[in-house]
């Protein structure tokens, strides 16, 4: 199955490469937290082609790990069918 993601370092729209992210650097900006509760949030890490300008966010792994952080989420967040 091909990649249609970013993190592979492959643009999934225009199949350039010259794909960059800000996974493993200090989060900055509201784009980068997704509030679960008044005490918790996530970091999401974001990738983007600079030749087309695409971008797709993905959970940091260690949150989809976290379990009362994702029973959370589904308590507060609706699900697609």
């Amino acid at each position: 199955m091909e990649n249609k993601s970013l993190k592979s370092g492959h643009c999934p729209v225009c199949g350039g490469n010259n794909v960059f992210t800000n996974k493993g650097l200090t989060k900055q900006g509201e784009r980068t937290i997704i509030p679960v509760t008044s005490f918790r949030q996530v970091f999401t890490d974001i990738y983007m082609c600079l030749s087309c300008g695409y971008i797709q966010e993905f959970t940091e792994d260690k949150y989809l790990k976290d379990e009362k952080t994702m029973t959370k989420l589904k308590e507060k967040w609706k699900r697609i069918i």
